[in-house]
């Protein structure tokens, strides 16, 4: 049996570039209306999560992960 996150790492590998596109935008607008406070800023913490090379351990640490505003700042 599959793990969780092999399922969900599958879940629109099968689906045309397109439609992959078009389900994770509804995926992080569902994510974004679910936030009720700080709502930029933790979905903000949700991409680089999901984007990280590997478990994250301190969240603090991904300011500077590539990719996300934070590094682009340069904080």
């Amino acid at each position: 049996m599959a793990s969780s996150m092999a399922q969900a790492a599958n879940y629109c590998e099968d689906l045309p570039e397109a439609d992959q596109a078009r389900r994770l935008a509804g995926f992080r607008g569902e994510l974004y209306r679910c936030l009720t406070a700080r709502a930029d800023e933790l979905s903000g913490l949700a991409d680089a999560v999901l984007c990280a090379d590997g478990p994250v351990r301190v969240l603090a640490g991904l300011s500077l992960a590539p990719g996300t505003a934070g590094a682009r700042r340069g904080l």
